[in-house]
């Protein structure tokens, strides 16, 4: 087993923010690398370090509360986000590949210009963390997903830091109807300081967004 090997088993089982372990894993590979150039062998340091969870054990049981309340939110946004990302691509396919299907130019409910105001909109707010905005401009079902403490763990899966926003790119929409009702579907890539986002939105016929996933 290599150094690195060992440590990462470790550092797996440490109940911690991402941050936090990174910090654990470049600790426990400078005391290995010490005592390597010290003359000891790989072998001996891990045996005398101990099993890879008795060494985790120890870490988790001087960890503060909050980085246990930061492992316990990134252990559910695991679960969970994966999983709102298959529904939310799901959705989007189903509404753009239905045969009912039209383009949104001929839509009796809803205005190419506004959909697009609309869907500038929430890449502004979203880059911005504009909550209250999002959540305004939401329907009920998707307000709980702009919280103040779940919207940047979200972002956190494409860039740590966005930066400003530089530019939009093109903008796809079509009207969609499924089951009785309709949708406005757009599809925008827009250009931040440091991370290019492509959004896929819908909105109901109340301008609300009623969907987005982001890539």
């Amino acid at each position: 087993m290599t150094a690195e090997k060992y440590v990462n088993t470790i550092v797996r089982k440490i109940k911690c923010g991402k941050k936090r372990k990174e910090e654990i894993r470049q600790q426990l590979l400078s005391d290995i690398g010490a005592q390597t150039a010290q003359g000891h062998s790989l072998d001996d340091i891990m045996r005398q370090m101990g099993a890879a969870s008795e060494i985790a054990e120890g870490f988790n049981e001087n960890l503060s509360n909050d980085e246990r309340k930061k492992y316990k939110r990134t252990k559910r946004l695991k679960i969970f986000v994966p999983i709102f990302a298959v529904i939310i691509i799901l959705l989007a396919g189903i509404y753009i590949y239905l045969p009912k299907s039209s383009p949104i130019e001929d839509s009796a409910r809803f205005q190419k210009d506004i959909v697009e105001e609309y869907m500038k909109n929430i890449a502004i707010q979203v880059g911005e963390n504009d909550y209250a905005a999002l959540q305004a401009n939401a329907t009920e079902q998707m307000k709980p997903f702009f919280a103040e403490d779940y919207l940047p763990n979200i972002k956190n899966q494409l860039a740590s830091d966005w930066g400003t926003l530089k530019s939009f790119g093109n903008i796809y929409m079509t009207e969609v109807s499924q089951l009785g009702k309709h949708f406005a579907v757009g599809e925008i890539t827009v250009v931040y300081e440091n991370v290019t986002v492509t959004y896929r939105l819908s909105f109901d016929n109340d301008m609300k967004l009623a969907g987005m996933y982001m890539r």
